[in-house]
């Protein structure tokens, strides 16, 4: 196949019952420039390997099997997806990567027309995104994170705005040599994200081009499933944001205040009527000191932003514990 000017990811685990819709939401493209897929198949223990054995034969599609689980990556003691997300990101071929995980799909022929189209038009831009829809049960519900019309990259470090992984394309802008966060942080979107804008700015076309299935095995609906958990891997995520962002942390020392304050917040609010505040704040506060320690030469300006951003959050805390009454 020639050198295609995009590379579509698609990642899938457990996912016989979807992955022949988003591959066929992939297929159908109409967009006159080359185009391969990649997909990843991480070692189902369901069929999903025997549906994808239907497109082998198409020149487009470059299918790469995970046979045993001696490579994958374990985050916080949970085998994750991580190391198929990276080999695949290291395939990639094309000027831009589109993604896409194998139980989600595009509704939209044109999509990566529009994104292709725009991104050529603006090439300070490094990441692009587009609204999408909810699946649950079959029934098509509104994405809550976009609520206004333009999106800013602040608003993307402080979590205001959660692009779903099926709407994202993005320049490639190599992925040989990641920092660790890569391999250590839950939430590899929120990674991505914050390593692409360190290369340029993102843009956004608010149209819903794609629908996010939320189903039973879903990696989300996983997570979700404990609260404090997800809670504790943000934390962990922002306290790495500083050296992810390289030279552009300085645009962004307010959002990452609010995506701490706004954290603990969320931290209060669910365990007020729990234990943990003690281990959760000492948890926070050890990743916040390690990835100082580890990153001082990088970032001058780190050691005053640290202790603004984590007297801020407990601030928070304290209030938190006048108001509910506990002690930690």
């Amino acid at each position: 196949m020639p050198q295609p000017e995009i590379s579509v990811v698609i990642l899938s685990y457990n996912h016989q019952e979807y992955i022949e819709r988003a591959v066929e939401s992939v297929l159908s493209q109409k967009i006159d420039v080359q185009y391969e897929i990649i997909i990843g198949e991480d070692n189902s223990t369901d069929n999903t390997k025997g549906v994808l054995e239907n497109y082998e034969h198409l020149p487009q599609v470059n299918l790469y099997y995970t046979y045993d689980n001696s490579r994958k990556i374990f985050i916080d003691n949970r085998m994750t997806g991580r190391r198929n997300m990276i080999d695949c990101l290291q395939r990639a071929r094309g000027k831009y990567i589109a993604y896409l995980d194998g139980d989600d799909y595009w509704i939209d022929d044109h999509k990566l027309e529009k994104q292709f189209r725009l991104m050529e038009d603006k090439p300070e831009c490094a990441l692009c995104y587009h609204d999408c829809y909810i699946e649950v049960g079959g029934i098509r519900k509104k994405y809550p994170n976009f609520y206004q019309w333009e999106m800013r990259d602040g608003d993307l470090v402080s979590q205001k705005v959660l692009p779903h992984s099926s709407t994202i394309f993005f320049r490639n802008v190599g992925f040989k040599d990641l920092p660790d966060v890569f391999y250590k942080a839950a939430f590899g979107d929120l990674v991505l994200f914050m390593y692409l804008l360190s290369f340029g700015t993102s843009c956004y076309i608010r149209e819903k081009m794609s629908v996010y299935r939320i189903n039973q095995g879903s990696v989300w609906a996983t997570t979700c499933a404990n609260t404090l958990y997800a809670i504790g891997a943000r934390a962990y995520l922002i306290s790495q944001l500083f050296p992810l962002l390289g030279k552009r942390y300085g645009e962004f020392v307010s959002e990452i205040r609010e995506a701490s304050y706004n954290n603990l917040r969320r931290l209060i609010s669910i365990t007020r009527h729990e234990k943990g505040y003690g281990a959760f704040i000492s948890e926070y506060l050890r990743n916040s000191v390690d990835v100082f320690r580890t990153h001082p030469q990088k970032i001058p300006n780190y050691l005053a932003l640290f202790i603004d951003c984590n007297l801020i959050q407990l601030k928070g805390v304290i209030l938190g514990l006048r108001k509910f009454g506990r002690c930690v």
